[in-house]
Parts: C-alpha cells; structure tokens; sequence
C-alpha cells in the first residue's frame, strides 16, 4: 500500500511531491522537489509516477504482487484511472502510464483509489509532511 501527495506552497508555486509505502517489513519514505512554479496537480501527478518507479525497481526483490495506491487528488486519479484528458502534462501523464503498464508486466496488481485528505489518516498524512517538505526545498532552489 502506499499514499502520494503534492502540495504546493502558492497555487501556483514551490511545488513537491511526496509517497509513503507501507510493504510487509519497513515504511518507505519518498519525497522529490518537483518544481519552483508549478501546480498542485503537477506535484500529485509526480508523486504517484515516483511511487510506480520505486516500486517497479523494488517489485522482484521485494516480491511485491499488489500494489494498492491511495491519493487525495481526484483529478490526478482520473487522469491515471479514466483516461480524462490532460492537455497541460501529456508527457508526465505518459511516463505514468508506462510505470503502470511496466509493472503489469512485471506481474503487480495495481489499484489507485481515493482517499480523503488530511482527515488523520496516518499514511496520507506522512506523504502530506514528505510533500510539503518537498515544496520547500523547491522554493529554496531554482529548478
């Protein structure tokens, strides 16, 4: 299971993305500065690609068949999910889908669902933090 979030500090502004993913032994802890000017979806977008990407170089040793993603954008889900259209980031929306259909390959079950934010909820609340810290160190630094 993992949770993803990307806030920005503006809107737009210093963006970054962050996930935390609970597998069987130890919670990982992912956060990566996207942008100095971006949007909140930009950052959401990003943080569920890193999550795909971490989980697709750990899937093997690991042995991860199942992969449950939760985040708290709607949009960013039905960008992934149902195909809406999303003129602005067509090439992260790319990467994303080829993540996805790499780790179908590799044999994970993914499912990406809707959780509300900032409602206590322990996971969604640590990529909150590991986002918000990520927007940060974007505002300090020209990317």
């Amino acid at each position: 299971m993992a949770f993803t979030d990307g806030p920005c500090r503006g809107s737009p502004g210093p963006c970054g993305a962050g996930a935390c993913i609970l597998p069987n032994t130890e919670l990982v802890e992912l956060k990566q500065p996207v942008s100095k000017l971006s949007s909140i979806l930009v950052g959401e977008m990003v943080a569920i690609k890193l999550t795909l990407k971490t989980i697709l170089e750990e899937c093997k040793r690991l042995q991860i068949n199942k992969l449950k993603i939760l985040s708290d954008s709607q949009s960013a889900i039905g960008i992934v999910n149902l195909g809406w259209e999303n003129k602005t980031h067509k090439f992260l929306s790319s990467e994303i889908l080829q993540l996805w259909k790499d780790l179908e390959m590799a044999g994970v079950d993914i499912h990406l669902d809707w959780t509300p934010g900032h409602a206590g909820i322990s996971g969604n609340e640590t990529a909150d933090r590991l986002a918000k810290e990520a927007a940060t160190e974007a505002g300090k630094h020209d990317r």
